[in-house]
Parts: structure tokens; sequence; C-alpha cells
């Protein structure tokens, strides 16, 4: 079974190409391909919690289990919901993505994290330069994200890692600065994250605190004033004259993006009316249906009839779609929990800015974040796996300095 585990961060990387199938000229994979590569990826998470079931280390924490209970739940609700193949095809999709949540038994432990963003790094930089001819628009940004969470950690590394990671961050966010706003938002928040890290012995732990009590009551705030009227964030590019400025983009040149435009109310209004129109506001959708669209809704009427989206960019509207208000408090527990074990458990401040990070993970599921088996979720989970982990909470700040030292060694 070792042999197995050893597969996984090779298994990451071929799918982190496939993912971006979406943004490339030539294809790489299939639906059978990426399925056969996701399945086994799952399968081996999936063995590796039940071997790991009954060690201390490795034990679940209560708010994943409750996550990975809504999931299955949903999946069993979904097979009521579905009316065909194009339903039942999301719906393994779909959980196979939720289900990703088994990855914590791999992650939680330092030396597979390790493992995986090194053997990703060395593959995705020969593959990056095979394939970059071939990308399109936020192409570079999707494939290289991993290193926009290595950016967060990037003091800890030696000198040459270090630089390493800084022009590959520098590369990406020159292309995303063409018109992947999402890319080169996310990239600049961890740049800042890795700033404050390299002074992180100078900044106070209530300050900290207080950041990330902003980022997960902040968009509480923001969907409260937008419903009622007052204020809606996503319109602050016409508010602030941003509305007129249009940026082209990098891979072409005859295509233009509005910078200010408001891309997301629309979404909220269409996702919020289907599920008061179908009543499943508290319990969702299942992961097998989509909400109703006539923005989007085009496609699903030739295939099914019923005008559907499977799914939007704003991944907080998924969960709300799929699992409805109950699954979205469980999301917020879930996040919640990794910032508050840190607070409370922490003996290294390097973990306060991983916790900051996930706060910043759960703000931007507001605005998008798509729902996917890719490198973006995988991401997330390994950042939550290390809020959760006994491993990672008892090391002292000399240890885990150590264990990044010695993340990017082979470099």
């Amino acid at each position: 079974m070792d042999k197995l585990y050893k597969a996984i961060p090779y298994l990451i990387a071929v799918m982190g190409v496939f993912s971006c199938q979406q943004w490339l000229e030539i294809p790489v994979t299939n639906q059978a391909l990426d399925w056969l590569c996701q399945f086994s990826i799952l399968g081996i998470f999936a063995w590796m919690a039940f071997r790991s079931r009954n060690l201390p280390q490795y034990r679940m924490p209560w708010q994943i289990v409750l996550y990975l209970a809504m999931v299955v739940l949903s999946a069993i609700y979904g097979l009521f919901m579905s009316e065909g193949y194009w339903d039942y095809k999301a719906l393994v999709t779909n959980f196979l993505t939720f289900a990703l949540c088994l990855s914590y038994f791999y992650f939680a432990q330092p030396s597979k994290v390790a493992v995986s963003l090194k053997v990703w790094l060395l593959v995705s930089f020969v593959v990056f330069w095979v394939l970059m001819p071939f990308m399109q628009g936020e192409c570079i940004g999707r494939f290289m994200l991993p290193v926009s969470f290595l950016l967060i950690l990037s003091p800890l590394f030696e000198k040459k890692s270090l630089i390493a990671i800084l022009i590959l961050s520098l590369l990406v966010i020159a292309f995303s600065a063409g018109g992947a706003r999402s890319n080169l938002l996310r990239f600049m928040f961890c740049l800042a994250l890795g700033l404050g890290m390299a002074f992180r012995q100078h900044i106070p732990v209530p300050l900290l605190k207080c950041v990330v009590v902003i980022e997960f009551v902040l968009p509480f705030v923001f969907l409260l004033l937008a419903v009622t009227g007052s204020f809606n964030i996503f319109q602050i590019g016409e508010t602030l004259g941003a509305g007129d400025i249009e940026v082209r983009n990098s891979f072409d040149a005859d295509n233009t993006e509005d910078l200010g435009a408001d891309t997301r109310t629309f979404i909220y209004i269409e996702e919020f009316a289907s599920a008061l129109n179908h009543g499943y506001i508290l319990q969702g959708r299942s992961m097998a249906r989509g909400y109703d669209s006539e923005f989007f809704g085009n496609e699903d009427i030739e295939m099914t009839g019923r005008g559907e989206r499977g799914s939007s960019e704003v991944a907080i509207l998924n969960v709300f779609n799929y699992f409805g208000v109950v699954g979205v408090i469980i999301y917020f527990l879930l996040f919640a929990g990794a910032a508050v074990r840190v607070f409370l458990h922490s003996g290294n401040k390097v973990l306060y800015f991983i916790a900051i990070y996930i706060g910043f993970r759960w703000m931007w599921a507001f605005v998008e974040d798509f729902t996917r088996f890719d490198l973006n979720t995988i991401c997330l989970w390994i950042a939550l796996s290390m809020c959760y982990s006994p491993l990672f909470l008892k090391m002292d700040e000399r240890g885990i300095c150590s264990w990044a030292r010695q993340l990017l060694r082979l470099m």
C-alpha cells in the first residue's frame, strides 16, 4: 500500500494538467481519463482514511466528519433527484470534488504535504514549457495555482527556492494582469501574506486574529447590505468610475475585459430565485441538479429541456445550490473551525498565516472559486488539513521553519 501512497503526488500533478483542458488549444484528456485519475486519487485517500481511522494523530475532526456526512447524504438525495444521464454525470463529478475532504488523512502529515508540493513543482516546471504555446487566457494562473500557496511560505525557503517561487509568481501576475482578475488578486493576496510571514515575529497575535474574524464576517455584512439595497460590493467598480476601464487580454489582443464590470449580482439573483421557486432553500437541490438560469440555461434546454446551469463561478452559491442553507452553515463551520483550532492550539506563528489564507478562501468563495476537482481545491484541503493536523499544530517555530526549508530543497 505504500506504493499507492507514493503515487498520489504524481496523480495530483497529472490531474493538474487535465484540469486545465478548458484553457488549452490541444486535447490532453477526456472524461474517461479525468474520472480514472480522480477515482484513483480519491480511492487511495479513502483507503488511507480507512486504515488510519483508529490512529489518534489522524482522527478526523468533527467539522470534517459533519461535512463528509453532508456530502454522502446529498449524494443519496441526488439519486432520487436525477432524471437522466446528465444528472447522474453531474452527481458523480460533484461527489468526487466534495469528497476530497478524505484527503485530510494524507495532507495532515507534514512529509506528505512536502512531497506532494515538491513533485508537483518539478513536474509542472517541465510540462509548463511544453504546453505554454497552447495555453489560453487564465490557464497559466490555474496551472500554477499551488505557487500562490508556496508564496505564503516563501520567506521560510532557502534562497534558491525563494527566487524560483518569486519568478514563477511574477510570471503569473504579469500574464494575469491582462485580464484574469481572479488569478491576479489571488496571487497578490498570497504575496502580501508572504511579506507578512517575513515579519511575523513583529506582528502581534491579536492583530492576526482580528484579520481572520474580519474575513469571516465581511461576506455576511456585504450580503446583508446588498439584500437591503444599501450597497452592492460587486458594483463598486461603477461607483469608483472603473466601469469604463478596459484591459487587453495577454493572449488575445482583440479580447478586452471591462475591469469594473459586475458579473456576479445576476448569478446571485438567479440562484436565490431558483431556490425560492423550487423550495430547496434549506436542504439544497442535491449535487445532481443545477439552478434555473435564463442567461446560461440554453445548453441544458437542448439536453434536458429544463434550462438549468449545473454550477456557477461562485463557490458559496454552488454549496447553497447543492446543500442549501444547512450546507452553507456546515461549510462555514469547516473553515472557521480550522482557524479557531490554529489560534487555540498552534505552537508556531506560521499556521496563523495559513489560517488567514483559509479566511481569504472563505471570503473569496462569495466572489469566485470554482468547485472542481483541480489544484485550487487540492490547495484548499492542504491548508485546511494543516490547520486541523495535530502534527502541524505541535510544531514549534523552529520545527515548522525546518520543515519549510526542506520542502523544496531538491530544486
